[in-house]
């Protein structure tokens, strides 16, 4: 399975550390690698979801283009802002 490139900088931050620092603790490394690997593999089905998923219809790409809109609901809200 090929590997995002979030999951192949951490494979060689943790190889990096474990040839030139033998004895240090990769414990951080490894689990930081094992994340990104989990990140990469739920990329890769996403991506096979999408792949084999019907074309939407004009009507529903209507309805999400307000979603995915920069702006189309107004400036976005400030923190701690009550609506």
């Amino acid at each position: 399975m090929p590997l995002n490139a979030e999951a192949r900088r951490a494979r060689a931050t943790l190889a990096a550390e474990r040839r030139h620092r033998p004895d240090a603790d990769t414990a951080a490394l490894e689990a930081e690698f094992l994340a990104a690997l989990e990140r990469s593999r739920q990329d890769e089905t996403i991506n096979a979801l999408l792949a084999i998923a019907p074309d939407l219809t004009p009507e529903q790409k209507a309805k999400l283009r307000p979603v995915f809109t920069v702006g189309a609901w107004g400036p976005a809200p400030q923190a701690g802002a009550v609506r």
